[in-house]
């Protein structure tokens, strides 16, 4: 129960009580992590259909549904988003991309990438029909179990912020075996909702994977907590935009 208090807690802005933090439970808090997916695809769903209901055209339904993410998480994958593109787009090496990426304050081209990602972002939820909005729900959940499956397994960086709580030997593997089998969960779900969708969203979750071990190694000598949250902001724009693609082909 304390690991999900605290993956809420890091990982969201819904209230829950306050407890002592310790080390051993850092690696189950990744367990839970899809769980805040599935509170955010579910608020999206509700969203959608009472939107619908109001009759509330589809600019503004776009707009909800891109706001929504953001303000339940509380930006936190959206801060570290702009955190890489604002670092990388230095061009320096390791040592000038990481003190870019711990400053503070963020950069024109930072606050220009995450504009033109919510920009983005609105007009695939416009054009995204009912079949691929469900997927997306279950998409939210998916892309954080990815997302902690990594941080449990890729080479972390030293000084790396709160990944370095999800560093336990003791549990890291069967706490990975743990996430494996919710990934399955969720894609036998996603099958019987839509399989085209389901195979779309693990070929695209397993390349951008891949796309975030090579960016960690290369450009920053291991992963980091930002890189986390650019690799989820990243997941989740493309499968909008390929969700939508599809939806307009079937």
């Amino acid at each position: 129960m304390n690991s999900l208090i605290i993956a809420f807690a890091m990982y969201s802005r819904i209230p829950v009580p306050e407890i002592d933090v310790q080390k051993d439970q850092g690696n189950y808090v990744l367990c839970f992590f899809p769980l805040v997916g599935i509170v955010i695809g579910a608020f999206e769903l509700v969203a959608y259909h009472v939107l619908l209901l109001l009759g509330i055209g589809t600019v503004l339904r776009g707009a909800v549904l891109t706001a929504l993410p953001l303000l339940i998480s509380g930006g936190v994958h959206m801060n570290g988003f702009m955190a890489v593109v604002q670092a990388r787009n230095t061009f320096g090496d390791q040592a000038k991309k990481t003190g870019v990426m711990e400053d503070p304050h963020p950069g024109m081209n930072a606050v220009l990438a995450c504009a033109l990602y919510l920009l983005v972002s609105a007009g695939a939820w416009i054009e995204a029909g009912w079949r691929s909005i469900c997927i997306m729900a279950l998409f939210f959940a998916l892309e954080r179990a990815a997302g902690g499956y990594c941080a449990l397994n890729f080479r972390t960086r030293r000084g790396s912020g709160s990944l370095e709580f999800f560093t336990d030997e003791k549990s890291r593997e069967r706490a990975s075996n743990i996430i494996l089998a919710e990934c399955v969960g969720i894609f036998i779900v996603m099958a019987l909702i839509w399989m085209p969708g389901a195979v779309l969203s693990y070929a695209l979750i397993f390349v951008t994977m891949i796309v975030y071990y090579l960016t960690a190694e290369s450009e920053f000598d291991g992963n980091r907590t930002e890189l986390m949250g650019w690799f989820l902001q990243m997941a989740e724009l493309a499968q909008l935009i390929a969700l939508a693609i599809l939806s307009a082909l079937m």
